[in-house]
């Protein structure tokens, strides 16, 4: 009877997730339809069939290149990212993105195009709007499936519902917002599950299905092997946030090998589990790097996946697997034969490379040491400390956004206290909270980690029920069970209420400001063309980060700046043109970037942004005094400059005007007078049809 109720709670709570899911992405796909379709005069009309209108979010920028990159995948048949010309006027720059993420966009757009005979770029376009929330459901579906099968159905139930409860985690997949985070999150998720379901290299010796904490005698290789496909997919994502959680992983191992060998008659540890995982990550990252860029771009760029990352987790392995002997009793640290002591140094040699690849090569070899990133994470709200944000957003804000998170740390701490927990189940539970404490120390300083953190918590609620079931009744735990999901699905209703709004209020356009200023910069960015539209290439515009960004995609633009590791030159190169306060300076900087234009949308400058670039300080009083606060700021500008009159749109009252100037390194004081005056008359006419 408890069987099947466990197995109805499975099945209630991931139908219950799945249609949130799938309602969430309808509602808000078909709000972003009734925005996308706002009309605001720009001429010419915006062209659905360019594949470059629909509006994605503010803060989903890079949901912009993603779409684009797929959009150029389709259209020249290449399969990889290579380089792009969105940024980095005039020459471009280079992608190390994973490519995996445009096969799937490419693959949705291509069933929109069978089913509805649209042209292939708005396919892709309006197909990758349900991109993400698809992969949330198949995520769910294999987490929940992953967690019954190991830990039993009640566990599988509770862990889609703290999954889902964590806002953090739904957010990265968001509908209308194809992008790689959400990916990272859950690869990052099955790395730990998989050596959590493997008993982090503890087993039971009795052979037979496992609903607690340790595996049956040999059930733990398959569950290593699927964590070691789950941190390769990781490395090939996002390498930066990977090693982070390898980190967290590394010191969980070392907690877990700590009782070996010194456990009940019926628990036993295996060394060899470790050197498994090791060789098998080896394997898969060096597969997926080879997938990425073989044959003809195998540079050494230790920021994204690499072959040396590839033979640290290998050598990582074999030093886990010796640690985990030494405390079997059964190995030493370091061997006796001169063999195996030369296999084991080469195992930390291989460790050691990438930290001493960056400490030889530096910034050539990783660009994260350039010094733009002492300033840089300060300028994003995804770099600001917790504290930062929990300002920012107001302490009621933050307590609901952070409550399920405290929640599922809680119950892995009360898993410690469970009667009757051999040594070798609170290793266990050990090792998953000291799993989380790199990425805790991290999302303390910087906002960007709460998602990864949050992506992975929903294992402490497992191992809580794991830990607990082994000394309580099965009806206890049930009822345990009942009650934490409870309390995890509780803290968090605003979803529903915000669902339910969204609902009633489909009938009627609601355009919130962050909403109005992408359309707003989408109109601009169509003017921009066509002012350029005479040329042979299109006009190349220096604007801010964000404005660049919407600029290139809306409008087809070439920009400079961009806030990517992979644009540093370009971003380096708009932060001297707008902090440098001598104008002759700045001309000759616009000249050597082929500038046409320089566009400013408040408050979107960003001059005290670039300015803190530039000098590596945040100066309010150099910002000041730059040549960004002189044009866009004072209203003085050089005679090279040319103000361009561009027209608001007729259906977003009480905007403020963009500024636009044209850069002509030729023009007389007469020509620049002329088209001065010109710009206030139309600037008179428009405010004169005002109502």
């Amino acid at each position: 009877m408890i069987s099947r109720l466990s197995w109805c709670w499975f099945g209630l709570t991931l139908a219950l997730a799945l249609g949130l899911v799938g309602l969430n992405a309808c509602v808000r796909g078909r709000a972003y339809d009734q925005v996308t379709a706002v009309a605001t005069g720009s001429a010419p009309a915006g062209d659905p069939g360019a594949g470059r209108h629909r509006i994605i979010p503010p803060t989903a920028n890079d949901s912009l290149y993603w779409i684009a990159y797929a959009q150029r995948v389709a259209a020249t048949g290449g399969w990889r990212l290579r380089t792009t010309d969105l940024d980095n006027a005039p020459r471009g720059r280079e992608i190390h993105w994973s490519s995996g993420l445009t096969w799937w966009l490419v693959a949705c757009g291509g069933l929109r195009h069978l089913a509805t005979g649209e042209p292939m770029s708005q396919a892709i376009e309006y197909a990758a709007a349900c991109a993400n929330p698809a992969l949330l459901a198949l995520a769910l579906g294999a987490l929940a499936v992953a967690t019954a099968a190991r830990f039993g159905p009640a566990a599988g139930g509770l862990a889609v519902v703290a999954a889902v409860s964590a806002p953090q985690l739904f957010s990265s997949f968001g509908a209308n917002e194809p992008d790689h985070h959400g990916l990272i999150n859950v690869a990052a998720l099955g790395t730990l599950f998989g050596l959590v379901a493997g008993g982090f290299g503890l087993e039971r010796t009795a052979a037979g299905p496992a609903r607690g904490l340790l595996p049956g005698a040999g059930t733990a290789r398959r569950w290593f092997i699927a964590s070691a496909w789950c941190g390769a997919v990781g490395l090939w994502l996002s390498a930066a946030s990977q090693i982070l959680v390898f980190l967290g992983l590394g010191l969980a191992a070392v907690v877990a090998s700590w009782p070996a060998g010194r456990s009940g008659a019926d628990e036993v540890a295996r060394p060899d589990l470790w050197r498994t995982w090791g060789r098998w990550g080896a394997g898969l990252t060096l597969g997926f790097y080879l997938l990425e860029y073989f044959p003809g771009h195998l540079a050494l760029r230790l920021e994204v996946n690499h072959p040396l990352h590839a033979a640290a987790w290998w050598g990582a392995g074999e030093w886990l697997a010796a640690l985990a002997a030494w405390r079997q009793g059964t190995g030493r640290l370091w061997p006796a034969g001169a063999r195996d002591r030369a296999w084991r140094a080469l195992a930390g040699a291989a460790l050691a490379a990438p930290p001493a690849a960056i400490a030889i090569g530096g910034v050539a070899w990783f660009r994260m040491l350039d010094p733009i990133f002492s300033v840089l994470p300060s300028l994003v709200v995804e770099g600001q400390s917790l504290l930062d944000n929990v300002r920012a957003a107001g302490l009621t804000a933050a307590a609901r956004d952070l409550a399920a998170l405290a929640l599922l740390l809680a119950a892995g701490l009360s898993a410690l206290g469970a009667p009757g927990l051999t040594r070798a189940g609170r290793a266990v539970v050990l090792a998953v909270l000291a799993a989380h404490g790199p990425l805790l120390a991290a999302m303390w300083l910087q906002n960007r980690w709460t998602m990864l953190v949050a992506a992975m918590a929903p294992l402490l609620a497992v191992v809580s029920i794991a830990a607990w079931r082994s000394t309580w009744p099965r009806w206890r735990t049930g009822a345990v069970v009942v009650l934490l999901a409870g309390a995890v699905a509780a803290i968090f209703p605003v979803r529903v209420v915000r669902l339910a709004q969204r609902i009633a209020a489909m009938k009627a356009i609601s355009l919130g400001r962050d909403d109005a200023f992408v359309v707003t910069v989408r109109h601009y960015a169509q003017e921009l063309r066509r002012l350029g539209a005479a040329t042979s290439a299109p006009p190349i515009v220096l604007a801010g980060p964000n404005e660049s960004a919407l600029l290139a995609y809306y409008g087809g633009l070439r920009t400079v700046g961009t806030l990517y590791w992979e644009n540093l030159d370009g971003l380096k190169a708009a932060a001297a043109i707008y902090a440098t306060p001598d104008l002759a300076e700045a001309k000759r900087l616009l000249a050597a970037r082929g500038v046409t234009y320089l566009f400013s949308f408040p408050p979107g400058n960003f001059a005290f942004g670039y300015a803190a670039i530039a000098t590596g300080a945040l100066d309010q009083r150099r910002a000041g005094q730059s040549f960004a606060a002189l044009v866009f700021t004072s209203g003085r500008f050089p005679v090279w400059l040319r103000p361009i009159w561009l027209p608001p749109p007729r259906t977003l009252a009480g905007l403020p005007p963009a500024q636009c100037y044209q850069f002509v390194p030729d023009q007389t004081e007469a020509e620049q007078q002329f088209h001065l005056q010109r710009y206030h008359q139309q600037a008179a006419l428009h405010a004169a049809r005002q109502p």
